[in-house]
């Protein structure tokens, strides 16, 4: 009679672990030095020791995954074209600076003489000024003309019957006045003189000119500053109280 073989209770045991541990839990890797995404349990890292250098590359990210924390910006070379803009060539390959910046000042009466890389302009002394003066022999019948950097003034008076325009020398030195000019009216005579004005303050630093109807001519005054040329209509309409008009133009012209 043949005796049947029976396994103890300790190799019971041992057989049911194996089953559980080949079927249950281990989990099998695919081909030769290889772990794919589902090798992975939930939530597991692969850290740097965990990867061989050189080991990821291109392929392997997905592109636009790679923000700039994650990238050595010193390992990028020169970017073509980067410091060549599509106009660059137009503009001869000089920084902003190189180039006048739009005009912004301006010059109140004289001329430009520089604008620099700001736009800020520097300007000359004006040079031909405007005389316009409408009054009456009611007080205050009178107005005082300058012409900025020229030591000459103007003081034009209305009276009743009569109107004066008087060339007055402010400068610290004596000056010179000619002029050419008419009275006007049936008796009208042309009148061609000159004259030496004293130093400013002095009794004869100015020289009146009176007119009864109008006044049409050219005063020329001349110091050591410069030449001013003063083209002047004067007329006047007597009555109570009279009115006068005074126009024209002053011309200056600095010696240096």
């Amino acid at each position: 009679m043949r005796s049947r073989l029976r396994p103890s209770p300790a190799m019971v045991v041992a057989l049911i672990a194996l089953f559980v541990a080949m079927g249950g839990t281990a989990a099998a890797l695919s081909g030769s030095n290889t772990v794919q995404s589902d090798d992975l349990g939930p939530g597991a890292q692969v850290k740097a020791a965990d990867v061989a250098d050189n080991a990821v590359n291109g392929a392997d990210v997905v592109d636009g995954s790679l923000g700039g924390a994650d990238v050595k910006e010193s390992s990028f070379g020169l970017v073509p074209n980067a410091s060549h803009a599509t106009n660059s060539s137009q503009l001869g390959g000089l920084a902003a600076t190189g180039y006048q910046r739009r005009v912004i000042g301006t010059c109140n009466g004289g001329a430009i003489r520089a604008i620099n890389g700001e736009g800020a302009v520097d300007c000359t002394d004006p040079a031909v000024f405007p005389i316009a003066a409408d009054i009456s022999s009611n007080a205050p019948n009178f107005a005082q003309i300058g012409f900025g950097p020229s030591n000459l003034s103007l003081l034009v008076v209305c009276g009743p019957s009569s109107g004066q325009a008087r060339f007055i020398n402010d400068g610290p030195g004596g000056a010179t006045v000619n002029w050419l000019f008419s009275q006007g009216g049936t008796s009208s005579t042309v009148n061609a003189s000159g004259t030496s004005l004293a130093t400013a303050g002095q009794g004869d630093s100015f020289v009146n000119f009176n007119f009864a109807n109008r006044l049409e001519g050219q005063w020329i005054f001349a110091d050591a500053a410069g030449v001013t040329t003063v083209n002047l209509h004067a007329f006047i309409a007597p009555g109570s109280p009279a009115g006068c008009e005074f126009k024209g133009t002053a011309e200056f012209a600095p010696r240096s």
